[in-house]
């Protein structure tokens, strides 16, 4: 598939940046999933019997479920945001917002990640076009006497 612009957009620092972080952000719940599997999930069949068995692997498995799930959001939110996609951006924002209630360093990072990714000076990079600026009206004016 060729692409109708001719300039080829450039990836800006910010936004290499931000994938970096939200590839970090995913070692993390990874490194959960992994204990889930090889601690919490053999303690709880060995640890539990009977209907208790079902109810303690099925909250488990969530968990793990949960935990897997964030481990694929935050690396598509990086996938995404190298390649310049704008729904890598729209999910960065989103998985950002999330993260602003992790106190301190997660509203930190949110906050300054929001700000990056809804500024102007991303938005071109995502193939965005930025509104044309209106013109001032008492330039309007003034060119409009002198002629």
């Amino acid at each position: 598939m060729t692409s109708t612009d001719s300039s080829p957009r450039v990836r800006p620092d910010g936004v290499t940046l931000i994938s970096v972080w939200f590839i970090i952000s995913a070692i993390i719940p990874f490194l959960g999933a992994a204990a889930i599997v090889i601690f919490a999930l053999p303690a709880v069949i060995t640890n539990t019997y009977g209907s208790d068995r079902y109810f303690a692997v099925g909250g488990v498995s969530f968990g793990f479920f949960l935990v897997a799930c964030l481990v694929v959001l935050n690396v598509a939110a990086a996938v995404g945001l190298l390649r310049l996609r704008e729904w890598g951006r729209w999910l960065a924002i989103g998985l950002a917002a999330l993260g602003l209630i992790m106190i301190p360093i997660g509203t930190i990072a949110g906050g300054l990640i929001l700000w990056y990714l809804l500024s102007d000076r991303a938005k071109p990079a995502f193939g965005m076009a930025l509104a044309p600026a209106e013109p001032d009206a008492a330039i309007e004016a003034t060119v409009g006497d002198s002629s």
